[in-house]
């Protein structure tokens, strides 16, 4: 059956031989199956082709498809625009709005996880999330602390940023997690390494870690001040007040224990912390060392810095570092990245040193190669060693462990001075007797300008009665200068006279409260 509307077009069709019938203008045909309208032998309009009259058109499915497509593509525009408007309102250093950032976040926290990649996504910065959402929220706001750097990757890139900015940085990784401070400040000989606070913090678990591209979350960081500046806010970057460098095993981390103990509210101090020895060591860790300048390696410095000291406690104002020892190398460095910030090397008499290093009643040796921390390079020794052991007369590869450790521990001492040569240069030498008396009398209130109060003295003397290294055991600390001497060896004795007793000399002139 077949239906004709008035115009004799087609309209119903229910025959399956339609074939033979409406071959009139507008009539429909099946084809193998598929239904074909033909248009009217009536032609209108400009460029109509000629014959087009007799062609079949686009069968019926064509247009579902078309259909489909067009909603898809809607769709598609529609989501788009919608996230280009989530990215827009999530902007940090947004001056417009800068409070509706903060509530995008706070509304999707719930709902939102950092994704776990293996490099640096660098449209936003992050490699790893962690179960604080938020992208950078948590950084810019002093919950999370820096506590670990990865510069495989690092390399010089001096181009500018859609700030302004310039990078002279690229592929430094920083991990973030929150830092159990209050643990630390309540007894520091507890912690006395930073790398045991980050265990008790439990930042050892990567679900708590949040792993960010640094040169991307310091320019947030930059944004985010800029924005809460003036305002009623308890974010904030801590400066700092002091550095300790070291000869090693000479009273430092009684020194950082005795800043922290001083006002633990007000003082936040990093004890040998790996991101600062991380990023004094700079270039010589990336595989791109060749890439790596010495202007990124400034500016990576004082970047690592800054992010350490975000807090959001106002009552922190004072931060200072305690560095490892061999970052006493690196003092030249450090002082070209913040040469207003005072520093001291604490250093001892050599064979007192070199006892506390090869104690005959506490070391291991074998094949006569001791197992100590002085002599961790001697298989490898580093460029500074071997020059300052020619200049003995010495073959650095034919040295006795008691020598090379002497050695070792000359180029930390020959590093400092040279520092302190410098023009302008506010390092100073501590000498490790009566050290409790120097800080409180000179070092602190004096080099580091830190007023100190009766209170911040009797906090000072209480932390001094216990070993700085218990960790929890309470250890009350005992003078041992003079069992030292007593124990030492020939050798050790010899050595410390060849290779130290010159830079003693030379730091003892130098010294506060010689």
């Amino acid at each position: 059956m077949i239906a004709l509307s008035s115009n004799n077009e087609c309209l119903l069709i229910s025959s399956l031989d339609v074939h033979r019938s409406c071959r009139a203008a507008g009539s429909l045909e099946n084809r193998g199956g598929k239904i074909y309208k033909f248009t009217s032998t009536k032609t209108t309009g400009i460029g109509r082709r000629r014959g087009a009259n007799n062609s079949p058109g686009f069968p019926l499915h064509s247009v579902a498809v078309v259909g489909v497509s067009f909603l898809c593509t809607s769709i598609a525009i529609a989501v788009l625009y919608y996230y280009i408007h989530i990215l827009s309102s999530m902007s940090i250093g947004s001056a417009d709005d800068p409070k509706l950032g903060a509530r995008w976040r706070k509304n999707t926290k719930a709902r939102m996880k950092t994704k776990r990649i293996g490099t640096p996504d660098h449209n936003d910065g992050i490699v790893q999330g962690a179960k604080k959402s938020g992208k950078f929220g948590p950084i810019l706001r002093g919950e999370i602390h820096l506590v670990e750097l990865d510069l495989s990757d690092l390399h010089a890139t001096p181009d500018e940023d859609m700030t302004g900015e310039i990078d002279l940085y690229r592929g430094a990784v920083g991990r973030f997690c929150e830092i159990d401070w209050s643990s630390y400040k309540d007894n520091p000989p507890v912690f006395p390494m930073f790398r045991l606070l980050v265990e008790e913090s439990d930042c050892n678990n990567p679900d708590n870690v949040m792993t960010v591209d640094l040169a991307k979350v310091v320019h947030k960081a930059r944004e985010y001040d800029k924005v809460i500046q003036g305002g009623d806010n308890s974010v904030h970057v801590i400066p700092p007040r002091g550095v300790v460098f070291h000869e090693s095993r000479v009273g430092s981390t009684l020194a950082a224990n005795s800043l922290a103990a001083m006002s633990p509210d007000a003082h936040r101090v990093y004890s040998e912390s790996a991101p600062m020895n991380s990023a004094l060591k700079g270039c010589e860790l990336s595989r791109q060392d060749d890439d790596c300048t010495k202007e990124a390696h400034i500016q990576l410095l004082k970047d690592v810095v800054a992010m350490m000291g975000r807090t959001n406690s106002p009552r922190e104002s004072n931060m200072f570092y305690k560095v490892s020892s061999i970052g006493s190398k690196r003092i030249n460095l450090f002082q070209q990245a913040f040469p207003d910030v005072p520093w001291i090397f604490i250093f001892r008499d050599p064979v007192q040193t070199m006892m506390s290093h090869l104690d005959p009643s506490k070391v291991t040796v074998v094949n006569g190669q001791a197992a100590a921390v002085c002599t961790k390079s001697q298989r490898r020794p580093p460029f500074d060693l071997v020059t300052l052991v020619e200049a003995t007369g010495y073959d650095v590869y034919e040295l006795t462990y008691q020598e090379f450790c002497a050695a070792h521990l000359a180029t930390l001492c020959e590093s400092a001075l040279k520092a302190m040569t410098k023009p302008h240069s506010l390092g100073k030498a501590v000498e490790y007797d009566n050290l409790v008396d120097k800080l409180i009398s000179s070092v602190i209130p004096d080099h580091f300008g830190i007023e100190m109060t009766d209170e911040g003295k009797a906090n000072i003397l209480a932390i001094s009665k216990t070993y700085s290294k218990s960790k929890g055991g309470e250890q009350t600390w005992v003078e041992d200068s003079q069992r030292k001497e007593v124990g030492s060896t020939p050798e050790i004795r010899d050595a410390s006279d060849v290779f130290l007793a010159e830079s003693y000399v030379k730091l003892k002139q130098r010294s506060i409260g010689r």
